[in-house]
């Protein structure tokens, strides 16, 4: 190619690298050239620097998801100092356009890295939350819908005061339609975020026997949490009312749970004898864990009898029954056979 062909384009160059007016927005548009070329290199030095993205695989994700809109938002800001060189005006009139394009383009860009960052990364990856995807398209379109309309307003001059009104209108009539649903949503939040529980964890929710919850939990959901209880049903309890009532975590903080029996012997009872009797039978029973270790120990004298506890620890609830029902047995038949039960008149 000959060079002269080519010297009123470097001289054209030159002109605007060197120019008062066209200096600065042609070097800013080198510059969104440049990091358009080495995007990728880029975002993972800022990834790297704001200690995101640990895992690999969730940044090769991130990049696949914004690369697209990312190239466009840099091709415009690199071509946007060069729109006043169109003749006719024509420059003048794409500009607020142009402009409004870019800046969504850009909305878009943060917006998938707000939601890879924050949902994608701090709450499942670092806090280990369970965020509902409906709290997660609330948030980002709640997003979309306020950078959007200020940019439409900024750029376009579209009064925007209606819209903002009518929204108002609507959001209010569904929150109020919807304030059970809400409640509910964002209890499951706070759920997530203080881990009550997790999914296996066995719960009793409520004090009252007559009316409390007692289960295994089975799915945690963003308005609901489902629990397995011990007859084998299914139970859905209002996260609600998860928070709002007493909440014990049975499995937290170890999975072993403790059960005592009470019962009354004569006076004649040599309680170390009886202590390595029963600890070895209770030990010996399915279900019954060796650490914490079987104890038996005396916790009241009547005139005529002591009022002995045996206390054991079990991991599986659901064996709860049927263990200390064995126990119990055991017990009873070892105490007659000794003839150290108290008369039945006995108080």
């Amino acid at each position: 190619m000959d060079f002269h062909t080519l010297e009123p384009i470097f001289s054209e160059i030159s002109r605007l690298a060197t120019s008062d007016e066209y200096s600065v927005p042609f070097w800013a548009a080198i510059l969104w050239l440049l990091l358009l070329l080495n995007r990728r290199a880029s975002l993972r030095l800022l990834w790297r620097k704001l200690h995101i993205f640990q895992d690999s695989t969730l940044e090769t994700e991130a990049y696949s998801k914004i690369n697209a809109p990312l190239q466009a938002f840099l091709l415009l800001l690199a071509g946007f100092p060069f729109l006043r060189l169109l003749p006719h005006g024509i420059g003048k009139s794409l500009t607020p356009l142009a402009i409004c394009i870019t800046g969504f383009l850009g909305l878009h860009v943060f917006v998938c890295a707000l939601d890879l960052a924050l949902f994608g990364w701090f709450f499942a990856k670092r806090q280990d939350a369970n965020v509902p995807s409906i709290f997660r398209f609330v948030v980002l379109t709640a997003v979309y819908v306020g950078v959007g309309l200020i940019l439409l307003n900024v750029t376009l001059g579209i009064n925007i005061m209606p819209l903002l009104a009518t929204s108002t209108i609507i959001t209010a009539v569904f929150g109020f339609a919807l304030q059970d649903t809400l409640k509910n949503l964002f209890s499951g939040l706070t759920m997530s975020f203080e881990k009550r529980f997790k999914q296996g964890d066995w719960i009793q929710v409520g004090t009252d026997p007559a009316t409390s919850t007692l289960g295994q939990v089975v799915e945690i959901g963003w308005r609901s949490t489902k629990v397995r209880l011990k007859d084998n049903d299914f139970a859905v309890i209002p996260n609600q009312q998860c928070t709002a009532s007493l909440l014990v975590n049975l499995t937290s903080p170890k999975s072993t749970h403790l059960i005592s029996i009470d019962f009354p012997v004569k006076h004649k009872v040599d309680v170390e004898k009886l202590r390595t009797t029963l600890v070895k039978l209770a030990s010996g029973v399915e279900g019954v864990v060796k650490e914490p270790p079987v104890e038996l120990l005396a916790v009241g004298i009547k005139t005529d009898h002591l009022i002995l506890r045996l206390r054991f620890w079990i991991e599986d609830l659901l064996k709860k029954d049927q263990v200390q029902s064995e126990i119990i047995e055991k017990t009873f038949k070892k105490l007659a056979q000794d003839d150290l039960l108290p008369s039945s008149d006995s108080k």
